[in-house]
């Protein structure tokens, strides 16, 4: 996989000023209890997903699970992928290079025809992924690239930000 569909690092900063846009709007749609339950979500997201398992298919059943077992969460991403793309649309920036940008940097080697992985066999193998598979992911799951762009771009210290979501408790510090 070569990086000739990728976004440039500029265009890449500008999709995630677009994207925090979009959660922010789309959040203030929601009830106080629906923030608050939407709130726990993108804390948990944030801090318990990792990129480079997401993709597994460990990874995918359970933040699959996780989004569609919950109203508020599912509507939230579904509602944030649509507002996304909508206006992303409407950009120079077309979704096939986010996804391409997105896989070909989650790509990697097979364990077996690179000898120079250093990571034990074991652990690597959760994370052995082609970047063309995770484009075909992406394609087909729009609301799986929104989760990854949560990862990317939502700023942790956003999450604490009064204006957005309200007073914050001590167990969420």
């Amino acid at each position: 996989m070569n990086n000739e569909q990728c976004l440039t690092a500029d265009e890449m900063a500008v999709i995630g000023t677009v994207f925090k846009e979009c959660i922010e709007t789309e959040f203030t749609k929601y009830s106080q209890d629906q923030q608050i339950i939407i709130r726990s979500f993108l804390i948990r997201h944030v801090n318990e997903v990792k990129l480079h398992t997401l993709f597994s298919p460990m990874g995918i059943k359970n933040i699959t699970e996780t989004v569609f077992n919950l109203t508020e969460v599912r509507d939230f991403i579904l509602c944030l992928t649509d507002q996304f793309n909508c206006i992303t649309a409407l950009s120079d920036f077309n979704e096939r290079s986010i996804q391409y940008s997105i896989g070909y940097g989650l790509d990697s080697p097979s364990f077996e025809e690179n000898e120079y992985i250093l990571i034990p066999k074991r652990i690597y193998e959760n994370m052995e992924l082609s970047g063309e598979l995770i484009v075909k992911i992406l394609s087909a799951n729009k609301w799986l690239l929104t989760l990854v762009l949560i990862y990317l771009f939502f700023d942790k210290t956003n999450l604490f930000n009064t204006d957005m979501f309200g007073e914050t408790t001590k167990q969420d510090k």
